[in-house]
């Protein structure tokens, strides 16, 4: 059980349009349910902390049936507790509906960047926030007092925006009119 994102459903009452789809990245919108469950009792439950992503999904789901991950596989499978250290920090981004916003997200802050910035929307163009508490754009924004977070979730997110250059947009005209009528449905495309 799992989402592409979450919603915001007005929790962030300073910040215009944060209730519509794809126009934050805060955590209700960016931390969604990852849950498996299995009757194998090999599989025993467990509870993981440390975040993981949907990237891990595949090689997860191939490791609890035996079969080894392809090379090209850039995820890693969470069987036995997720690989790497609590330091690890992940990006997320939108650029949905003329929304161009990138963030990063470290164990216990979130650098959020916001490129379609404008005056008005009771957000900054940039923002820190701290993670696991309600966000609500400028008012609960910490980057006055945390100023060398910004600086260095700033250059850990530059660094993985260098070596990640943005990719050409999937042009809805090349995609078959079934898998359009499915992107309509769920409000993806007009």
């Amino acid at each position: 059980l799992t989402s592409d994102h979450g919603e915001g459903l007005r929790s962030h009452p300073g910040v215009v349009d944060s209730y519509l789809h794809g126009h934050v990245l805060y955590e209700s919108n960016a931390v969604v349910p990852w849950i498996l469950h299995s009757p194998d009792p090999a599989l025993a439950p467990r509870r993981i902390d440390a975040a993981v992503g949907h990237i891990d999904l595949a090689p997860t789901l191939l490791d609890a049936l035996g079969i080894p991950a392809t090379p090209e596989m850039v995820g890693r499978s969470v069987l036995n507790g997720p690989a790497g250290d609590d330091a690890a920090a992940y990006v997320t981004e939108t650029r949905f509906q003329g929304d161009r916003k990138i963030g990063i997200y470290a164990p216990e802050w979130k650098l959020l960047v916001h490129r379609d910035w404008e005056p008005g929307q009771g957000i900054y163009r940039l923002e820190l926030q701290a993670n696991q508490e309600p966000e609500d754009g400028r008012y609960t924004d910490r980057k006055t007092k945390h100023g060398h977070l910004v600086k260095e979730l700033g250059e850990r997110l530059r660094g993985w925006e260098d070596a990640h250059p943005e990719a050409e947009a999937t042009q809805v005209e090349e995609l078959d009119e079934e898998l359009k009528e499915q992107l309509r449905a769920v409000g993806y495309v007009d």
